[in-house]
């Protein structure tokens, strides 16, 4: 049964120094699962990234998965 309303996956990822690359793989894979349930549940989902660390952007999703920043991580920022 497919829903007929539309879906936003937010996806929120800390770009602190503790990210490396295995656990950035991770949300790669755990992200594209999940886009791919919300897909075959909605007609029409987007995709939105939001990268945090001291402060909290929206980015595409090259620089979600490919952005690194030194300093702390507030997540809250995020949730802004």
């Amino acid at each position: 049964m497919r829903l007929v309303s539309n879906a936003v996956l937010v996806c929120m990822m800390d770009v602190s120094g503790s990210m490396d690359d295995s656990k950035k793989f991770l949300a790669r894979v755990f992200f594209w699962l999940l886009y791919r349930f919300v897909q075959s549940k909605y007609e029409h989902a987007d995709l939105v990234f939001i990268t945090h660390h001291a402060t909290a952007r929206e980015v595409n999703e090259d620089e979600f998965f490919h952005t690194r920043e030194s300093g702390g991580t507030v997540v809250s920022s995020a949730y802004e």
